[in-house]
């Protein structure tokens, strides 16, 4: 049985470690990507990580801007087998026929649970007890296509998207490698349950805004579901602050002190709905990120601080 011609699409450095699994192990040699973006005040043409990473390893690298792009390139590369993870493209029902063996993609959740551009986020929000990799062929359906392969990892409860993202990456080979076992020995993958489908939609900058009026575990779970990218925020007076790390705060408070009202000694901790967040890691708008503590010396007038609600 000859080899596969692998073709892997990604626009995230989320897919480094598949990158260099399908190198060292199936001799991949080309790679999809987006297009280059305009960036900072210049706004110059910029290549995103993975694309930089994939050249560094002396990959040829593609950068189809729309449908008929990305077909002629399928026709003139003329893979196998696509291999997607975080792509962030939808891909059109003749496009998905056209390599022989198909696409497959290496999403992070349990399907059916959290289909959609943001898993690993609402993992975190919801306060899951395990995340996981799935490897499965693509449809036109929105992550519904049948599963080779899946794998299971348990929470700890304090990471943050991007930790998480960054294990579940280098955790996806191993599914990843049965996927491709069964796709040569031409194993048909197993249909997705249709209980338990829960829906992760694109995360945008305005959703990280902090209601305090949620709990403080809610409130603590956001924190890191939006670590690092939107990051969650708030507004004190005319200045946005990001809040990039907070705990639970175990200390007695005023229960009739306003939602958002901010208690600067001994610790920073701001009111919510239900309980308190002591804040550990702020980034002024403008600003680097500090500690809170840092951040509230440089508060002139520390009385009546509370951060807006809406």
């Amino acid at each position: 049985m000859g080899a596969l011609n692998i073709v892997l699409a990604s626009s995230s450095k989320v897919a480094v470690p598949i990158c260099d699994y399908l190198i060292a192990n199936h001799g991949m040699k080309a790679v999809i990507t987006g297009p280059d973006k305009p960036t900072g005040r210049g706004r110059n043409l910029t290549p995103n990580e993975f694309s930089v990473y994939c050249t560094s390893r002396g990959l040829e690298v593609f950068k189809p801007a729309d449908d008929l792009e990305l077909e002629r390139l399928l026709e003139s590369v003329k893979p196998d087998l696509v291999v997607t993870a975080a792509y962030g493209r939808l891909i059109k029902k003749h496009q998905l026929s056209m390599p022989q063996k198909g696409w497959i993609n290496v999403h992070f959740s349990e399907l059916p649970k959290w289909r959609g551009a943001a898993p690993v986020q609402f993992s975190i929000l919801n306060g899951d007890k395990t995340s996981g990799i799935t490897v499965f062929r693509l449809e036109t359906g929105l992550d519904t296509g049948p599963v080779y392969a899946s794998k299971v990892h348990p929470l700890k409860g304090d990471e943050t998207a991007g930790e998480l993202l960054e294990t579940l990456s280098e955790l996806s080979i191993q599914p990843l490698q049965e996927s491709l076992h069964k796709i040569e020995m031409g194993i048909e993958p197993v249909s997705q349950s249709a209980e338990q489908v829960s829906l992760a939609p694109k995360i945008s900058k305005e959703d990280g805004f902090i209601d305090w009026s949620n709990s403080a575990v809610s409130t603590e779970r956001k924190i890191r579901a939006f670590s690092p990218w939107p990051g969650a925020w708030s507004r004190l007076g005319e200045r946005q602050i990001s809040i990039t790390e907070a705990e639970i705060s175990k200390t007695e408070i005023d229960s009739a002190l306003p939602v958002g009202t901010v208690i600067t000694t001994p610790q920073v901790i701001v009111i919510c709905g239900v309980g308190a967040l002591h804040l550990k890691r702020v980034k002024p708008e403008g600003k680097r990120e500090m500690s809170a503590d840092e951040w509230v010396r440089g508060i002139q007038n520390k009385e009546h601080l509370r951060f807006e609600l809406s």
